[in-house]
């Protein structure tokens, strides 16, 4: 079971990341359904609103996933969900499609690596699965000092 810490201490100036609650289920799918998330997503079929929330409750009530919502003073930037494994951490992460190209992918990232290494002492490796394609993405992750480690080839029958 992973402890979690309701409070949100991860800041970056006027953002800090908040944990998700059930209140976030509609801003959550609505963020899941955008074209471009799907398009990045290594499941790009669309979300129903059934599944979606089935999927929230379930995330909800699991110790070994957090989800985030990173805000800027008041206002829902983006999110990003953290999926526990013995002392590894995989981390997601998605910008509301008003806000992509400010930085904001950099910083989330940034607060989630902080989180994690507050509340979470045990974890010793973070790591994120990002399409080729997904240029900003691979980006943002760099510029936090992610390395890449390989590369995933595939081919549907």
């Amino acid at each position: 079971m992973i402890a979690t810490n309701d409070n949100h201490s991860s800041s970056y100036g006027e953002l800090y990341l908040r944990k998700a609650c059930e209140d976030d289920c509609d801003l959550l799918f609505n963020w899941a359904n955008d074209e471009i998330t799907r398009k990045n997503s290594f499941d790009t079929k669309s979300i129903s609103y059934d599944d979606h929330v089935k999927w929230y409750e379930n995330l909800l009530s699991d110790s070994n996933r957090v989800q985030y919502i990173l805000m800027d003073k008041s206002e829902p930037i983006g999110q990003v969900r953290l999926e526990f494994s013995a002392n590894s951490v995989e981390l997601g992460y998605s910008i509301d499609e008003c806000k992509r190209g400010l930085g904001y992918g950099k910083r989330i990232i940034s607060l989630a690596v902080e989180q994690v290494k507050k509340d979470y002492p045990n974890v010793n490796e973070i790591i994120a699965k990002v399409k080729p394609t997904n240029v900003a993405s691979i980006h943002c992750f760099l510029k936090n000092d992610f390395e890449e480690q390989y590369q995933l080839y595939k081919l549907d029958l």
